[in-house]
């Protein structure tokens, strides 16, 4: 539904300026936090949340706005560095639903200034994260392009995937984070294969 929805917006947001549409997108998404009825039913909280990301992956496929380089060090680092980020948060406990953009702010927090500055901070770190993500994607083919061609099966068959995935998780069990992390990871890269080989026969 979100992409349907993003398909459906992308024409007029194409008619402005890269800088105006994604600013206009930002503000739509912090906005839609302070309504009440615009929650994860038909996901249409993330919907919004999610659009400057698909925004810019417009703009930036479409050669309006340079795609980022990497800077005069190793990628290696860059994906150490991401890598640690992410790793990190997960160790520290802290709460995600923020990230999943999914519920509004009143679900979120008794104080709904603070959830919209946590919203537009978590955005702009996103796309400094995907924008960093993008400048170590190698300029040749290899091992990961075939996967990386066919994204879209595996995007749009994931949340079926997730909702078994958290069927099969007991509520109770106590795994450590980073085991969590890891075997989640593992087990993502196993099933995007799977819908991969599927969607390609």
């Amino acid at each position: 539904l979100s992409l349907a929805s993003w398909r459906v917006l992308l024409p007029f947001f194409a008619r402005l300026n890269p800088a105006t549409s994604l600013a206009l997108a930002v503000a739509v998404a912090i906005a839609a936090g302070f309504v009440q009825g615009i929650d994860h039913t038909f996901s249409l909280s993330r919907t919004f949340f999610f659009f400057p990301a698909y925004l810019v992956g417009y703009w930036t496929a479409h050669r309006t706005v340079p795609a980022p380089k990497a800077p005069p060090v190793p990628k290696a680092l860059i994906f150490v560095g991401l890598a640690g980020a992410a790793a990190a948060s997960g160790l520290a406990g802290w709460d995600f639903a923020p990230l999943y953009g999914s519920r509004p702010y009143a679900a979120l927090s008794d104080a709904p200034i603070d959830a919209a500055l946590m919203r537009f901070v978590v955005i702009g770190a996103g796309l400094v994260a995907a924008w960093s993500f993008l400048a170590i994607i190698p300029g040749r083919a290899g091992l990961m392009t075939r996967l990386g061609r066919a994204t879209l099966p595996v995007y749009l068959m994931h949340g079926f995937v997730v909702v078994i995935f958290w069927r099969l998780v007991p509520d109770d069990l106590a795994t450590p984070a980073w085991l969590f992390v890891l075997l989640g990871g593992v087990f993502a890269v196993l099933i995007g294969l799977g819908l991969l080989n599927l969607a390609e026969r």
